[in-house]
């Protein structure tokens, strides 16, 4: 039976069964196993991770067989692809979904995207999937609806690309300014994070601080949810009470001094505490760095810690199976470049500039995201009258 919610569309709008619609065409076709992805070859390779392409492979009898275009999903991960090009398929959780009826691939495409699946974790989800059933007006209105979105959705793709290029700003003017951190072609000092500052500690473990400690109100608990990259994320709060916290003084933090998350993603991330967060305690895996800003400035010193390139440089110090992290005492000994302060305040002025025009362009971004999504929205129930819109 056809769920009430689709009995509102257009009467001359199918609405059919998923399986009516689509086939799993994805056996048949080679996959690949992640050890044999290379960064570069012949045919690129689509796995069910974020990347659009997760490697390459010179064996290009391993195309797909299915007719391009192809809408790729994520069995774990919910992510759905449009892939245009000849590629070869990942061997993890892959679903290569192919029409079975005339349909635009693109308009499916969008619809599909558009689905809220239930999460079961790691599990997966094609059986949630299945249980979708997808809206089909004429052919001539699903090409319409398809291209109205694709319109916005570039629109929306061109503001995310240029905030990504803001934010790559800061890595590229730093090696400009200051040259390679580990090879230090301008002679610069450089002495240990731990070194540079006055605390430098990891938060309470075991039993000091349990869930069962948290209340509704006292002194916040900085945890990894609250440490964005040069964010600090105020929106999941928690607390312990005034006398608990004081149980705990070695571990209070105050505003202006960094917090640094040693566990998640990404694995190396550092903000400022803001004003408004007087007085704190910062969590295990959550260190708690207060830098002696006679030779290095808090700014400074939390942008660095963000930039890909010192994720990069401290891959090899991180360890666990299933979630990796570096130790504090590993942390503790990761050297830090130390330009006069004067060079590191130049560096500080232009990552302001830079952030006023990137609060601009987020600020655009989700204005485009709201309209692309608004548009979805309205298009999948048959309320826009596509012949005004394209």
């Amino acid at each position: 039976m056809i769920p009430a919610e689709f009995r509102r569309f257009p009467t001359h709008w199918k609405v059919l069964p998923f399986l009516q619609v689509f086939k799993d065409a994805t056996g048949g076709n080679r996959k690949i196993k992640k050890e044999d992805f290379s960064p570069n070859g012949k045919l690129p390779i689509v796995d069910q991770g974020k990347k659009y392409f997760a490697g390459y492979t010179n064996d290009v009898q391993s195309a797909i067989k299915s007719e391009l275009p192809a809408i790729i999903f994520g069995d774990h991960t919910r992510a759905f692809k449009f892939i245009e090009e000849p590629f070869a398929l990942g061997a993890d959780g892959v679903k290569l979904l192919e029409p079975i009826v005339e349909a635009d691939k693109k308009y499916l495409f969008y619809y599909l995207k558009q689905l809220k699946l239930k999460s079961a974790g790691y599990s997966r989800h094609y059986k949630f999937l299945k249980e979708a059933f997808i809206p089909l007006p004429s052919l001539p209105v699903q090409k319409k609806i398809a291209a109205a979105l694709e319109k916005a959705d570039t629109l929306r793709e061109q503001c995310q690309k240029m905030e990504q290029e803001l934010k790559s700003l800061s890595q590229s003017v730093f090696l400009d300014m200051f040259g390679d951190p580990v090879t230090n072609p301008m002679g610069w000092k450089k002495a240990g994070l731990k070194e540079i500052s006055s605390k430098f500690n990891d938060g309470p473990f075991g039993s000091n601080l349990k869930t069962s400690h948290y209340t509704e109100s006292g002194v916040q608990v900085i945890r990894l949810t609250n440490i964005g990259v040069g964010v600090f994320k105020s929106k999941d709060k928690m607390f312990v009470s005034e006398e608990h916290a004081e149980f705990l003084s070695k571990y209070k933090c105050r505003s202006g001094d960094i917090v640094i998350a040693t566990l998640g993603e990404p694995n190396l991330r550092a903000c400022i505490i803001p004003e408004d967060v007087s007085v704190a305690i910062n969590k295990a895996d959550c260190i708690h760095c207060v830098p002696d800003n006679s030779i290095i400035g808090s700014e400074y010193l939390a942008e660095l810690l963000n930039l890909p390139y010192t994720l990069q440089t401290i891959q090899n110090l991180l360890h666990g199976q299933t979630r990796t992290r570096i130790s504090s005492g590993q942390l503790a000994k990761v050297e830090i470049l130390l330009p006069p302060l004067q060079k590191q305040q130049e560096f500080i002025d232009f990552i302001k500039k830079r952030n006023k025009e990137l609060i601009r362009v987020q600020s655009l971004t989700k204005e485009k995201d709201d309209l692309f999504n608004s548009l979805m929205q309205h298009a999948f129930k048959g309320e826009i009258e596509f012949k005004d819109v394209v």
